[in-house]
């Protein structure tokens, strides 16, 4: 007996695999975006040069209130990072991040606002808070704040 068997389409006879694989990668993808919050190119910019953000905690202890109300500021390490946020605006010619920052003393968040400059960047100002102080210690870019970046 000749019997013609009609073979499904590839399509068909996986459907199943295909819809968790499909549901599997969709989780992935929404999970690494909600935990990068949208932060890779900052990520990737602490990484390949940090000296953006050690020159802010440098001015930081530097300052005597600074030293004074938080202690001596401990390096910012790559948990520090991760747990920080950063935005862009002005089509990423201006950058504010948040990074938290140990000291001595106390804890507390460092918020710094940068301006791409043709040479790198250029600190605009970066602040030391915490619930109960605010200590500014850059404003209005400051000279000795003046960094660049590998482009």
């Amino acid at each position: 007996m000749n019997e013609l068997l009609i073979e499904k389409p590839w399509w068909k006879r996986n459907l199943l695999w295909l819809l968790i694989s499909a549901f599997i990668i969709g989780v992935l993808v929404f999970s690494s975006r909600m935990f990068l919050n949208g932060n890779l190119d900052f990520y990737a910019l602490a990484n390949a040069d940090p000296s953006f953000y050690e020159a802010a905690l440098d001015s930081a202890n530097k300052n005597p209130v600074v030293v004074q109300k938080f202690g001596h500021l401990k390096p910012i390490t790559n948990q520090e990072i991760y747990d920080g946020k950063a935005f862009y605006s002005n089509n990423k010619n201006t950058l504010k991040i948040i990074l938290p920052v140990n000291g001595a003393k106390e804890t507390g968040i460092m918020k710094m606002w940068l301006e791409r400059q043709a040479t790198g960047w250029k600190y605009d100002s970066v602040i030391i808070d915490n619930n109960q102080t605010r200590i500014i210690v850059i404003k209005n870019q400051a000279s000795t704040a003046d960094i660049s970046l590998k482009q």
